[in-house]
């Protein structure tokens, strides 16, 4: 039974060391445009994906890996940032204009309580500062 153990451990081991990314399904119940309901309702009832990886720190619509791969030139333009609390996941990624990160092009932030597997994601796009459109979609994931 200690062979068996010590087998298993060996030919699981390099498993344990990457990370495990979830695919959710999320289908869309509410979705406003500048926190008021939209009038087009074009993803009230239709399912979204969002990608789940908290060892890389990922919560978002596409795949980590796929999401630099498309991006790679932008890296220097965009920050981004994962936090845990009490329960809630939360993502934000933003995009500038410039380097040196001064000017802001627009923030994403996913928010995910584990709990209830409720999901909000928020659109802004700002010029010049000046938040000029928003657009937000909340569900609840599978």
């Amino acid at each position: 039974m200690k062979v068996l153990t010590i087998l298993f451990l060996i030919v699981s081991f390099p498993f344990l060391g990457f990370s495990i990314e979830r695919e959710l399904s999320c289908i869309i119940d509410e979705e406003l445009e500048n926190n008021l309901p939209t009038k087009k309702n074009i993803f009230i009832g239709k399912k979204i994906k969002i990608y789940l990886d908290k060892n890389n720190k990922w919560l978002y619509e596409t795949k980590k890996k796929e999401w630099e791969s498309l991006n790679s030139e932008n890296q220097n333009l965009i920050s981004q940032s994962f936090q845990e609390n009490n329960g809630i996941l939360t993502f934000i990624k933003k995009k500038y204009n410039t380097e040196k990160q001064k000017q802001l092009q627009y923030i994403d932030k996913v928010i995910l309580i584990k709990q209830t597997m409720e999901i909000n994601f928020l659109k802004e796009y700002y010029n010049n500062y000046i938040k000029f459109f928003s657009s937000e979609i909340r569900g609840i994931c599978k």
